[in-house]
């Protein structure tokens, strides 16, 4: 959903704030910006979600909490003071190494769904559950990489 959308929509949705820590690439945010949209699809959200670059980081802001964290359960994403438009807020950052993780588990995740989700036929509403990805097992990889 287009983010000026989204805000005119959603009053005091919930934050997840991503900070870059990649090198001074002009492709490094976009390319995480791609990513992260396609985090999202995967993870199946229950509600609308709108993301965003804004300089040095990726704002994704989610009409449900349980979407937020979720999605910054992934990123290793932090509770922290919420600002008053926000209902709840989360920051992390995001490095070349935790970028690969998530791209890697989005790669087998893609490679080992069934064919009828390859084709299209699936929507995120229809699937198990148990065909995302395990958000604990990319935050483990994102958590043994930033050691």
């Amino acid at each position: 959903m287009n983010w000026d959308a989204f805000q005119e929509a959603h009053y005091r949705p919930h934050l997840v704030v991503a900070i870059l820590e990649l090198a001074a690439e002009p492709a490094s945010g976009k390319s995480t910006l791609a990513l992260f949209e396609r985090l999202a699809a995967v993870l199946g959200m229950w509600g609308n979600y709108a993301i965003k670059q804004e300089g040095a980081s990726i704002r994704a802001a989610f009409e449900i909490d349980a979407d937020a964290e979720r999605f910054a359960g992934v990123l290793l994403a932090k509770p922290t003071l919420a600002e008053p438009e926000w209902s709840s807020k989360f920051l992390g950052r995001i490095d070349r190494a935790a970028r690969r993780s998530i791209s890697t588990a989005l790669r087998q995740r893609r490679l080992d769904r069934p064919s009828s989700e390859k084709s299209g036929h699936s929507s995120p509403a229809n699937r198990p559950v148990a065909a995302f990805p395990d958000e604990q097992a990319i935050g483990h990889m994102l958590q043994s990489r930033r050691r």
